[in-house]
């Protein structure tokens, strides 16, 4: 066991240290030597979301400042909280974490912490006109899919330290905040709840599943990249035309 805190709410939260080792800093590591940080994170959380695809699982945020090039920031911690015969109050496990630019990406979810702040602006001035979305390079990395925590990662290998953009509520885009170049995605939820939002997406990744050969299935998987790739940075340049809509 990494640690064992309490959050706001009086219910105990684990955070394993195979799920830090293997999970969490392997696929985010900027966050190596935080630990403190995300304890400090489920402890005293600036903003806590109920997730809107889990029911037992909350989202805690905490604006941190972290060392160049990352700065003032917001910590992102998802708690998966299950109750026991043997035990009245639920125990909470940590699932995943990363820094990101911006609290409130759970789309639909309402405030629970009695701690909250009504903040749903950046404190991190990123500047997003400067990420271009390369599909092709997308292509190149890494497809990595958890099966029990239903997360697909897209990165190269090994992962780069980012900061994290949410695009449309659905993905999680990585940035390198220096060079303002994508080193990964990052989707929640993504069998049980992204790909059957769309359905096109879907049908490329059955296609890719069943493949038995390594370099025909290798193949494949570039192609779902590119596809994937080519979603997000519709989706992406939707979202930054929203943004400067007089209209929004």
């Amino acid at each position: 066991m990494l640690f064992r805190t309490t959050d706001p709410f009086g219910w105990p939260v684990e955070c394993d240290i195979g799920q830090w080792n293997h999970h969490i800093v392997a696929e985010h590591p900027e966050l190596e030597g935080y630990e403190a940080l995300v304890r400090l994170t489920v402890e005293e959380p600036l903003e806590v979301y109920q997730s809107h695809t889990h029911p037992h699982r909350r989202i805690f945020y905490r604006m941190a400042q972290l060392p160049p090039p990352y700065g003032l920031c917001y910590v992102r911690v998802v708690i998966e909280y299950m109750r026991s015969q043997a035990r009245e109050e639920p125990l909470g496990r940590i699932i995943t974490a990363f820094p990101t630019r911006i609290s409130g990406g759970e789309i639909h979810c309402s405030g629970l912490c009695p701690r909250c702040a009504s903040i749903r602006s950046s404190p991190m001035n990123l500047p997003l006109e400067r990420i271009a979305i390369n599909p092709k390079e997308i292509a190149q990395f890494r497809i990595v899919y958890d099966r029990k925590y239903d997360t697909l990662f897209v990165r190269p290998e090994p992962p780069r330290p980012a900061i994290a953009v949410d695009v449309a509520g659905e993905i999680w885009l990585r940035v390198d905040p220096e060079t303002m170049q994508v080193v990964g995605l990052e989707i929640e939820d993504f069998a049980t709840v992204f790909l059957k939002r769309h359905p096109d997406l879907a049908h490329f990744w059955r296609e890719v599943q069943p493949s038995r050969l390594p370099w025909r299935r290798k193949g494949e998987m570039a192609t779902f990249a590119l596809v994937l790739g080519e979603f997000v940075r519709r989706a992406f340049r939707s979202q930054l035309q929203q943004a400067h809509s007089p209209f929004t």
